[in-house]
């Protein structure tokens, strides 16, 4: 199975658009900040969490767990938890409903970081990125046990950082 993760668009699908060009996926999340339509996300198949931008959906969810082959995901955007601070409050919050691997954006920093066992993936900006420079997005590779991200520039596809989680 192939996943797209994103976040914060900031109103522009150009990059979104460029990425679904190039590959096709069988699950498509946002991770808010997408000051964009409803039915633009619905066209691509989004599933959207609500950022902190006032321009998004107020009915999309603040958090999404779901679980997909042998992992428990948490998409979130992030801002409820202050993951500009520190990823405790989302540590607890991913402790408390057992999730093993946790995306979220908000900070426009693409990172991985794992603490016992629990993997905390932010995809960067696909749109207004601080860090790296250049526009990133998440790319799941999964096949029952093993998990495949690799945090890839929007525009290029080369690989910023890759990790692979067998569960």
């Amino acid at each position: 199975m192939k996943i797209l993760v994103f976040s914060d668009n900031h109103g522009s699908l150009t990059e979104l658009d460029n990425v679904l060009n190039h590959y096709k996926f069988d699950r498509i999340f946002g991770l808010g900040d997408h000051e964009v339509n409803r039915y633009e996300l619905d066209d691509r198949n989004v599933s959207p969490v609500k950022g902190n931008s006032p321009f998004d959906d107020q009915d999309f969810l603040t958090d999404r767990i779901c679980e997909i082959e042998d992992f428990k995901f948490l998409f979130t955007h992030g801002h409820t938890h202050q993951v500009r601070y520190s990823l405790l409050s989302l540590s607890l919050f991913a402790i408390k409903n057992e999730c093993d691997i946790i995306f979220y954006g908000h900070t426009h920093i693409a990172k991985i970081d794992e603490d016992n066992g629990r993997y905390y993936i932010n995809p960067g900006s696909i749109y207004l990125p601080y860090s790296p420079s250049y526009p990133t997005v998440a790319i799941l590779d999964l096949n029952k046990n093993i998990l495949n991200i690799k945090i890839v520039d929007a525009i290029t596809f080369d690989v910023y950082k890759e990790i692979t989680i067998k569960k």
